[in-house]
């Protein structure tokens, strides 16, 4: 997954909630930093998440 490319564009990602692809949820936000194995991504109300690569299913820009 080439996410350093999509540094500073909005992205939606989907994340493996647990174990079972059934459990997906999504993330939308700006894409801030790429680094160890976790993206950081600036939601629409200002605040930060972070997710860990290893749960990401997808991630596309908007």
């Amino acid at each position: 997954m080439d996410a350093e490319r999509l540094v500073g564009k909005r992205v939606r990602v989907l994340v493996a909630q647990c174990d079972q692809t059934t459990d997906i949820g999504a993330v939308a936000g700006v894409l801030v930093h790429v680094a160890s194995g976790r993206l950081l991504l600036r939601l629409d109300d200002g605040s930060y998440t972070s997710v860990e690569l290893g749960w990401v299913v997808s991630i596309s820009e908007t």
